[in-house]
């Protein structure tokens, strides 16, 4: 089941204790629920729109509830309900748009010998990232991943793992998946 948020609109001055936000919620391609949160720590409300039913939320629900445990702080499980799914996919909207941010704003690159666990941007612009300078950034650090060359979903992944929280996994894990499907 694909479950994806569309429409997203995000108030970051009215997020206080939650993300206060309002989307429409696509399951396997079919415009579904509408999801909201004011922003003050309550759960999010997901309501069926029309053409839909309680019976459908409730069949996202189970099937929410069927998928392995997320992994959080290191070691740590919880069972996954449709409340947290939705705080998660909305998280992953705000962290889209500061990831196109600071690519736009210069090159980042990710390396997994370099002993630092997150991203590193380079004195160097976007605009400047040509294959000369990729040949030489690949000199410097060899087995690095250029993130402004990874498609934004690549990016997304790498950027949400500086916060494990959000990610349920580390730098070094995602860097390693992205790196055996380039390589």
């Amino acid at each position: 089941m694909k479950i994806e948020l569309k429409n997203f609109k995000h108030a970051a001055f009215a997020s206080q204790e939650t993300l206060c936000f309002n989307a429409t919620v696509y399951v396997d391609g079919k415009r579904m629920f509408e999801a909201s949160n004011s922003g003050n720590g309550e759960c999010n409300r997901v309501v069926p729109l029309k053409g839909c039913s309680s019976a459908d939320l409730q069949r996202v629900s189970d099937w929410i509830a069927s998928q392995p445990k997320i992994k959080i702080q290191g070691d740590k499980e919880i069972d996954d309900d449709i409340d947290f799914f939705i705080s998660r996919l909305a998280n992953r909207e705000v962290m889209k748009k500061g990831i196109k941010r600071l690519l736009r704003k210069s090159v980042v690159i990710c390396t997994a010998d370099s002993g630092q666990d997150g991203l590193t941007g380079l004195k160097l612009k976007p605009k400047d990232l040509n294959d000369a300078n990729r040949v030489r950034i690949k000199e410097v650090y060899p087995k690095c991943l250029i993130v402004n060359d990874l498609d934004i979903e690549q990016a997304l992944d790498l950027y949400m793992a500086t916060d494990e929280i959000s990610s349920g996994k580390t730098v070094a894990e995602v860097y390693q998946e992205i790196w055996s499907q380039l390589h």
